[in-house]
């Protein structure tokens, strides 16, 4: 079989794809908050979202953020895979192969990468040009059972394929040699064993890198250390952005490689294809331990690479521009020392997104004054047309709302979907920001571009506390009809506030729709209590019938909601009434099988001085 091959790298890389999940998902999954990110995509999952799905089994099959479990990951890679996602059918094609979370099954996993390959997947494609899914033939097992042994970490199969140390370069489908596959997924004795064949170190996987980058990437020194000692030829070789381990090593602040490879003698003034050097990856990310290690080896702050535009110098391949990075961080004094050197504050990254913005994510108000100072625009948008008051507005921090008010920020400005900050306030359900807003007179009557008023996204979103706001303080123009609509919905979503506001406003508590529902029959059929109490003590009719004769006091027994049909006898609900099919509450509480509900009607009945209203 072959080994089980997973794009991990995929949850820490530039590249990971975060297509249809929620902005929040996003956030945790770039801090690597992952026990966050399960939560939020495990809801997201449910509801269908098939990349949600996708990057929920990542978290299961890697057990980030959780306990790893390959039977979750089988379960949400299949549902992802049967919406189309290409990605999670090539994994199901892999855990059938090699038999992980679901039995071993050849047909399938042939089934599953032709599916995927038929839509372009390259890994897919290559799975199937070598043949790897067809039987498993006896060269194909020989193969992967290195491969599988090193993965499941077993010492002893690894011992003894390495006495005749045959095929000790042969890569798999992922183009990963034996010790490639050691140092990212196995211990230190198993890459010592494979190590002692004299493998080649210089040979790269799919991104590049060679074994002592991908060592270092994995901040595994002891193996660094080891490669090192075995043969030092690739002491110096670079990615092909120019990326040397050295550079890696003070990137991610691995103080334990970076000595080794001091020690051995790696060039410490080599540039990648920016210019940038050791010391100057240190320094953007403020690694002071790393930058003394360095300087005590021959480097000086005037070996970086002096540019024109410093803010333009990138963090990690494909990311934001350092600017932007040190305001969304909250790295102040390297913020400062870029403006100093006339760094453009307005610099945006691919979404178009300013310093400012990405300040103004994280609540980095220090950054944001720092920024201002600086000349940095308070009011620009970035692709979207999303400005840093409308960011300020939904995250309901106050501070940042207020010192962007005190300078000048445009309160009506309107991103590409028609809403302004009021309507970003109102859509994250910040009552502190929408009441600031509101009072500084920011526009009432927009509506966005699917015609939803201020009143629709409070509604849309189940903000009971705006939606009161808006209905008791008269914000939003409200016809008889509108009002209506209102009230079905706020009862229909349980919000009993936003009930009062209306009625505070006049609206008829006895309105029907137009299957003849009141709303005390929607509240009593759903269980919701205190719109029950609050509609029947504004003396609804509690007797109304819908088109089909149902009573509030009958679509309760129907789903044997105990505790409002008690709410509607004290209420004197009548028990006697049948509806269209001739049943009355207690006919249908019995038939449903609701036998405490049953006699509570029943008892209600026997006392009751008449057999039934036709």
């Amino acid at each position: 079989m072959r080994a089980f091959v997973f794009v991990v790298f995929l949850l820490l890389s530039p590249g990971f794809t975060f297509a249809s999940i929620s902005y929040d998902s996003k956030v945790a999954l770039k801090l690597h908050q992952y026990e966050k990110a399960l939560k939020l995509l495990r809801v997201q999952a449910k509801k269908n979202n098939v990349e949600a799905q996708y990057h929920l089994a990542l978290l299961y099959r890697t057990g980030k953020g959780t306990k790893k479990n390959l039977k979750k990951a089988f379960y949400w890679f299949k549902k992802s895979a049967k919406n189309g996602n290409i990605r999670a059918q090539y994994n199901c094609g892999i855990l059938f192969e090699n038999g992980y979370g679901v039995k071993a099954n050849y047909k399938k996993a042939l089934r599953w990468y032709k599916m995927a390959a038929k839509k372009g997947h390259q890994k897919s494609i290559l799975k199937l040009k070598e043949g790897l899914s067809k039987n498993g033939g006896k060269n194909s097992r020989k193969t992967s059972n290195i491969f599988r042994a090193i993965r499941n970490k077993n010492t002893a199969y690894v011992k003894k394929y390495t006495k005749s140390c045959s095929n000790i370069n042969k890569k798999n489908a992922d183009q990963n040699t034996p010790l490639i596959e050691a140092i990212k997924f196995s211990n230190y004795q198993i890459t010592k064993l494979i190590l002692n064949c004299k493998p080649n170190l210089k040979v790269k996987d799919r991104a590049g890198n060679t074994p002592l980058l991908i060592a270092i990437h994995n901040k595994k020194p002891n193996i660094v250390n080891l490669i090192l000692k075995k043969n030092r030829s690739t002491i110096n070789t670079a990615t092909t952005a120019g990326i040397t381990p050295l550079m890696k090593s003070a990137l991610l602040n691995d103080l334990k490689s970076a000595g080794y490879l001091l020690h051995k003698g790696a060039k410490i003034y080599l540039k990648d294809k920016n210019g940038n050097t050791a010391y100057h990856f240190a320094e953007v990310k403020q690694h002071t331990k790393m930058m003394s290690l360095l300087e005590n080896n021959g480097a000086r702050p005037s070996t970086r690479i002096k540019r024109k535009a410093p803010s333009n110098i990138k963090v990690k391949d494909g990311q934001w521009p350092i600017l932007i990075t040190a305001a969304w961080r909250g790295k102040n004094d390297l913020l400062k020392s870029l403006l100093k050197k006339k760094a453009n504050p307005n610099i945006t990254d691919k979404e178009g997104n300013t310093a400012l913005i990405r300040a103004t994510e994280r609540g980095q108000l220090k950054s944001i004054v720092l920024l201002k100072k600086y000349s940095a625009s308070i009011n620009k948008k970035n692709k979207n047309g999303v400005t840093p008051l409308m960011i300020a507005a939904s995250k309901g921090n106050i501070k940042v709302l207020d010192y962007l008010l005190s300078n000048n920020a445009k309160i009506n400005l309107r991103d590409k979907k028609g809403m302004s900050a009021l309507m970003y306030a109102a859509e994250a359900g910040n009552l502190s920001s929408f009441k600031k807003l509101i009072q500084l007179k920011a526009n009432t009557s927009y509506k966005d571009k699917k015609k939803r008023t201020l009143i629709d996204i409070a509604q849309d979103n189940n903000h009971q506390n705006i939606a009161s706001s808006i209905i008791n303080n008269n914000l939003v123009k409200l016809t008889s009809k509108k009002m209506n609509h209102l009230l079905f919905k706020a009862v229909t979503n349980g919000k009993t506030n936003t009930v009062k506001a209306l009625k505070n406003r006049g609206v008829n508590l006895n309105i029907t729709d137009k299957s003849g529902n009141t709303p005390l029959i929607i509240s009593a059929s759903k269980g919701f209590y205190k719109i029950s109490d609050y509609l029947l003590k504004n003396k609804v009719d509690i007797n109304k019938k819908n088109k089909h004769g149902n009573t509030a006091l009958i679509f309760a027994a129907q789903t044997g909601r105990y505790k409002i049909i008690e709410l509607l006898l004290q209420y004197k609900a009548n028990v006697a009434i049948r509806n269209k099919n001739r049943k009355t509450a207690y006919d249908i509480a019995k038939s449903k099988g609701y036998k405490k509900t049953a006699k509570l009607i029943e008892k209600a009945e026997s006392s009751n001085s008449f057999l039934g209203v036709f």
